[in-house]
């Protein structure tokens, strides 16, 4: 019996072993590049992008194709009963030679339109950046939050402890247990609303990057480089890839006023016709060659309407590239005052962390000799610890200005971005 029992413990043993080197496999280490890469490869964002830039491609090929001839074939035979049956076979070919330039306009459209979804994906994969960011720092600043509230609590419990023994030797009252006993429920109240809120964090995290939710963070201690001058940050306004969409956006209006006015001019083609086979009463050569133009005169007012609407759509674009360009501009000067106004809190915040610290020491010290209340105590850990916290919290929002003011002026290495042409590979991972 006692030999089972020794080989069940022994499995046991085994298993345990197995399921800690499996957990560990799962739960990777990751920092913030390596959340954003798995971001792009997990999303959508990226496939769908892709997508849509291979369609606008086939355009522009369609659109080229106009520069092209046409040849087409068709045969004919023809019998009745009182006359002698007919047949042909004919090659025809078409070339247009001029058509007021709507070909031209129309692939220069299809141009910026591919320009266009490239501009897109660019645009969503920055703010994707952002998203990533943001919930990354979110997760570490809510398990440091958590960190410090249960530190708070060793104290809280030691400030009890103490106080028992003192009340125990008549040295304390019973008020300071009381005091002491419902700081420490607060604080206790305050880490099962951070462990809740850190869970939030994590499944926000996950929606963003797919990534499991017991993957483990890097955490980095170091704070932000302080920003250059704003005006540094404004030259990169027309770097910004939603400025470069909203002027592919003036293109494309702009080539389709240019196609609307072709139809005031004419067409001109080039048409041939080459006969293998002739109709058997059919007399003359074996091919024949013309030119064919079209002017259309009057249309019911139609063209010079597409002309109006054309011209519209391109006032239309060039406001919303007039106000995408203010409102890019009030995004970087949010970031990096944000990232400004962190570290500065950062910096006012460490010169406090060290007086409350000090404070707490003392008035810790005092007590023991008499010369301070337990309230007194109780406040300068509260101040010493709160201090602590909003340190933490803001070196995190440091970061995640950082990387918003990075993506606000587009500083993503564009190495760290897939490339946006490539979307056959991403359309065979999503099949």
């Amino acid at each position: 019996m006692k030999k089972r029992i020794s080989a069940v413990k022994a499995i046991c043993a085994v298993l345990t072993t197995f399921l800690s080197h499996q957990a560990s496999a799962v739960a990777t280490s990751v920092d913030l590049k390596d959340a954003y890469r798995s971001a792009l490869e997990k999303t959508e964002t990226v496939p769908l992008g892709q997508t849509r830039i291979q369609q606008a491609t086939e355009r522009s090929h369609q659109a080229r194709s106009r520069f092209l001839p046409t040849l087409s074939f068709d045969a004919n035979y023809q019998a009745q009963e009182t006359t002698v049956a007919q047949s042909h076979l004919r090659l025809t070919t078409t070339q247009s030679i001029y058509n007021g330039g709507r070909d031209s306009a129309s692939l220069r459209g299809t141009k910026s339109d591919e320009d266009l979804q490239k501009q897109n994906l660019t645009v969503a994969n920055y703010a994707l950046f952002s998203d990533v960011a943001r919930e990354f720092y979110a997760v570490l600043s809510g398990q440091t939050e958590v960190e410090n509230l249960k530190k708070t609590i060793e104290f809280a419990a030691e400030r009890v402890s103490e106080i028992n023994a003192r009340e125990k030797i008549g040295r304390s009252r019973n008020i300071e247990n009381l005091a002491a006993q419902a700081q420490l429920s607060v604080i206790k109240a305050q880490l099962l609303a951070a462990e809740g809120q850190l869970i939030t964090a994590r499944d926000q995290f996950t929606l963003v990057t797919g990534l499991p939710r017991e993957t483990e963070l890097i955490k980095t201690k170091e704070i932000p480089s302080p920003p250059q001058k704003i005006e540094t940050y404004l030259l990169a306004l027309d770097k910004r890839p939603d400025i470069a969409m909203f002027k592919a956006q003036v293109n494309i209006a702009q080539s389709k006023i240019d196609s609307a006015k072709a139809g005031h001019l004419p067409k001109v083609d080039l048409l041939a016709n080459y006969y293998p086979v002739k109709n058997t009463i059919q007399k003359g050569n074996d091919w024949d060659a013309g030119v064919t133009m079209n002017l259309l005169l009057f249309q019911g007012g139609l063209v010079s309407a597409q002309v109006a609407e054309a011209s519209h759509k391109l006032s239309e674009n060039e406001y919303l590239l007039s106000q995408s360009r203010r409102l890019s501009e009030i995004t970087i000067r949010t970031s990096y005052h944000n990232l400004e106004s962190s570290l500065n809190q950062i910096t006012a915040l460490e010169s406090a962390l060290k007086s409350t610290e000090q404070n707490y020491r003392e008035q810790e010290k005092n007590y023991r000799f008499g010369q301070a209340t337990n309230l007194d105590v109780i406040q300068a850990l509260n101040l010493f610890q709160d201090t602590k916290r909003s340190l933490d919290r803001t070196r995190y929002l440091a970061l995640s200005a950082a990387a918003d003011l990075k993506a606000a002026t587009a500083q993503i290495s564009l190495a760290e971005l897939p490339d946006p042409t490539d979307a056959k590979e991403s359309q065979k991972e999503i099949k």
